[in-house]
């Protein structure tokens, strides 16, 4: 996604990105993103509040 998504689309200002940690909190969300090098945002969903009105994979 870093390379295929982000990089390439991430100075459009038409685009927008959002991730969310679903059920995660911080303490998981943060070392994944910098265990992967992601450089976008990425946001826990503790509780799935907004990743609710997602559907399930």
């Amino acid at each position: 996604m870093q390379a295929e998504i982000w990089d390439k689309y991430k100075d459009n200002p038409k685009f927008a990105l959002l991730i969310f940690g679903r059920d995660e909190d911080w303490d998981k969300v943060e070392p994944f993103k910098l265990q992967n090098k992601y450089t976008f945002a990425m946001l826990p969903d503790k509780g799935k509040k907004f990743t609710a009105f997602t559907p399930n994979r």
